[in-house]
């Protein structure tokens, strides 16, 4: 009796055993799973996350699997997961596959572990519900193509000083509002903020030499741009359909601009030199240009703080009394009434700007 007890304990022992952890031919490579989670073997003796079949709402992937280092996520090995929120990746993993992430509807937040340094194409691709991504501890230098394509719930991204290159379509029809590039980024491939309709403000890196096509294309919401001073070249189509621009500012140095770089543009002005390319260009499409090398001022604001108030009259008034000096740009804004000279007159006229101002508040 009690050899046979002991028996079906251990057929109930090799049953869990066969459940929980079982060997399977995926293709050219055999897969182990464990739990929730099927792991392949990389060339290195470690493993890599092949396949994720649970539904928590928060995964944490294990740092073991098959008695080895989880050390990457391999291709769509979590797409399609429709009840995970949140993703955590232990501090082994070196490498994301393509599309690993994609078409997680209900993912909300992730944080790149700090051994991470490469990610593959559309790996958080149609994520619609991410907030937030935090890649600050990881060494990537790459973000790839179709990163964020389609996470139309990701307002805000921080890019790593450790990234140089972004690449197509890296943030088409996302739902950023603003970007900041660092001064590491050097290359952005062509349609990398395509259709970003809620994108409102861009800084780009000093570093660009070019703009590349359509990276800003139908950015519906982008009023004003910086062009570097080191950008030799703007691509077609580069700012096509941006309706809200208003500005853009290019160097001297811009030389090489696409076909229709600013098509179905109406309201915009470029701020540029006299002479250069820019100038050309804009006379060519019929853009208005303003010189920049000739200072623009505010009458009545002397001193170049962006408002005109007491302080202005007050500068006027120690200049006409002659116990101040003033810059030539700034006499042309303190010479309110345009009559050649600055007096006491001006400083009324400044009163008077300052009055009509304050009856509209």
């Amino acid at each position: 009796m009690l050899k046979k007890m002991v028996s079906i304990f251990m057929s109930i022992c090799i049953i869990f055993a066969v459940l929980s952890f079982s060997f399977v031919t995926a293709g050219a490579e055999t897969v182990v799973t464990e739990g929730d989670f099927q792991f392949a073997l990389n060339t290195d003796n470690t493993v890599s996350v092949y396949k994720y079949f649970g539904t928590d709402e928060e995964v944490i992937v294990p740092n073991i699997g098959n008695g080895k280092t989880v050390a990457g996520v391999r291709d769509y090995a979590f797409y399609n997961n429709d009840t995970m929120e949140t993703v955590i990746l232990p501090n082994s993993v070196k490498a994301i596959g393509a599309y690993a992430f994609a078409n997680c509807k209900e993912l909300k937040s992730f944080t790149a572990p700090t051994s991470l340094f490469a990610i593959h194409e559309y790996a958080f691709n149609n994520c619609v519900s991410l907030v937030s991504c935090d890649l600050n501890t990881s060494t990537v230098t790459e973000l790839p193509i179709g990163f964020f394509a389609g996470c139309t719930s990701l307002a805000e991204f921080e890019i790593p000083e450790s990234v140089s290159i972004i690449h197509n379509f890296c943030f088409k029809g996302s739902g950023l509002t603003h970007i900041e590039m660092p001064d590491s980024v050097e290359t952005v491939y062509s349609g990398a903020f395509e259709n970003c309709y809620a994108l409102q403000s861009v800084v780009l890196s000093e570093e660009l030499k070019k703009i590349t096509q359509s990276s800003f294309k139908n950015c519906t919401s982008l009023q004003e741009i910086q062009i570097p001073d080191r950008v030799k070249e703007i691509a077609s189509s580069a700012f096509m359909g941006c309706t809200a621009l208003k500005k853009a500012v290019i160097g001297a140095d811009c030389t090489v601009f696409g076909d229709r770089v600013f098509e179905n543009t109406p309201f915009l002005t470029v701020y540029g030199f006299v002479d250069s390319a820019a100038e050309a260009y804009c006379l060519e499409q019929q853009i208005p240009f303003v010189d920049v090398s000739v200072p623009v001022f505010e009458p009545g604001d002397v001193n170049e703080d962006g408002e005109v108030n007491v302080i202005d009259v007050t500068d006027v008034q120690l200049y006409a009394a002659g116990d101040t000096a003033l810059h030539p740009f700034n006499l042309q804004a303190a010479d309110v009434n345009q009559d050649g000279k600055v007096d006491v007159q001006d400083a009324t006229e400044i009163q008077l700007l300052i009055a009509s101002a304050m009856a509209y508040i």
